[in-house]
């Protein structure tokens, strides 16, 4: 049996991945669900599919850098350093002009807080 956690109130639904109340205009139509819409908004579903089409892409990439580097005779131990440092460097470059991602951000604040939970 289908969940009946239905959350729509005057024309509002909650988008369970950024957790506010938006307008039933921000979401797609799903027949399948209790409600008749999506669980997540469209901003949230177009920035979680960009970050999965993101994330899939450079693995393809790096299968075929990774077999360039093994063809040059690089061993195990280079090749990881010199991905590391072509990561790092991409990353260095996103971050300057601001291109990163919410769950990026987050991650981000995560690393940097207190111990105990305050930062």
């Amino acid at each position: 049996m289908a969940r009946q956690n239905v959350v729509i109130r005057g024309g509002e639904k909650w988008c369970q991945m950024c957790g506010t109340w938006k307008l039933l205009d921000c979401f797609k139509e799903n027949l399948n669900a209790s409600c008749g819409y999506r669980a997540w908004c469209n901003e949230c579903t177009r920035e979680y599919m960009h970050d999965w089409h993101a994330r899939r892409k450079p693995a393809t990439r790096r299968r075929e850098f990774v077999e360039r580097l093994r063809e040059a005779g690089l061993t195990e131990p280079q090749i990881e350093a010199v991905i590391d440092a072509v990561v790092a460097f991409a990353n260095s470059e996103r971050r300057a002009v601001g291109q990163i991602s919410r769950a990026e951000k987050r991650r981000e604040q995560e690393t940097t807080r207190e111990p105990n939970g305050i930062g």
